[in-house]
């Protein structure tokens, strides 16, 4: 059954409080490191600015003020030990994409803390087995990736799982007809897009929540007025990829992030 509605959408990636560090290095990682200060400001703002956070099928708001979806790429165990109790204080819900390979390593999160998630009224994706850009992969490649990931997680909460984000936000029209056919209903990229068109089997695109990610980055987001100068990166970032090549532009993305 096809399901339409409109939402932006926010990508965090790992979180860390006084007590609990994220665990990361690279420096063009840590600069989506989000402090549980600023996560917990994030969703007071959200909560305040009376956008709705939904997930992915979930009717749509009446008001007529566009929703709002919550997600989290990799996996990191920050997700359980920071980001949940928030979410759940506040009543609020998202969509955690996890790297399956990743699970049960240093700052990643555990089958059991991935189950405690779903229970908890988290919806559970997949971000593929190894992290690898799924454009860089054979049919083959692929399809494992794909389906082998969406096994693992379904055998962990015991449920379909029908979300994925493209590791890198790396995709194009091949990897979008692979994941349908692998039974991915809800197709996430990096594209910053907002007050979108959600329908099964077409990219969603989402707004990447940094360290530099003001206030009113966030409220110009939640309100569905967002700053030009997202997309105008986006398009920049994506020339230079292309340009680059995947495995030089991640080899020097710290120096051209770091500053964002």
């Amino acid at each position: 059954m096809k399901h339409d509605q409109r939402a932006s959408v926010l990508m965090y990636h790992a979180l860390e409080s006084p007590d609990i560090s994220c665990g990361l290095q690279d420096r063009g990682e840590l600069i989506y490191v989000i402090d549980e200060s600023r996560f917990r400001l994030h969703m007071t703002l959200i909560e305040k600015s009376g956008a709705r956070v939904i997930l992915p099928g979930d009717s749509l708001s009446s008001s007529g003020r566009g929703d709002i979806i919550l997600t989290f790429d990799d996996g990191h165990s920050s997700g359980y030990s920071v980001a949940l109790p928030i979410l759940s204080a506040s009543g609020l819900n998202a969509v955690f994409f996890i790297t399956t390979g990743w699970t049960g390593k240093d700052h990643y999160l555990t089958r059991d803390e991935i189950k405690k998630l779903y229970d908890s009224g988290m919806m559970i994706g997949s971000h593929g087995i190894s992290h690898r850009f799924m454009t860089d992969l054979t049919d083959n490649e692929l399809a494992a990736e794909l389906t082998g990931s969406k096994k693992t997680l379904e055998s962990i909460i015991g449920k379909d799982v029908t979300s994925f984000s493209a590791p890198g936000g790396r995709i194009d029209r091949r990897v979008i007809a692979a994941a349908v056919k692998a039974g991915y209903r809800w197709i996430f990229s990096s594209e910053p897009a907002g007050n979108l068109e959600l329908t099964e089997g077409i990219p969603i695109g989402r707004f990447a929540v940094t360290a530099a990610s003001g206030d009113e980055w966030l409220s110009r987001i939640v309100s569905g007025n967002p700053p030009r100068s997202a997309l105008v990166k986006y398009r920049t970032l994506s020339m230079m990829k292309r340009l680059l090549g995947n495995r030089l532009y991640e080899s020097i993305r710290g120096s051209i992030l770091g500053n964002d």
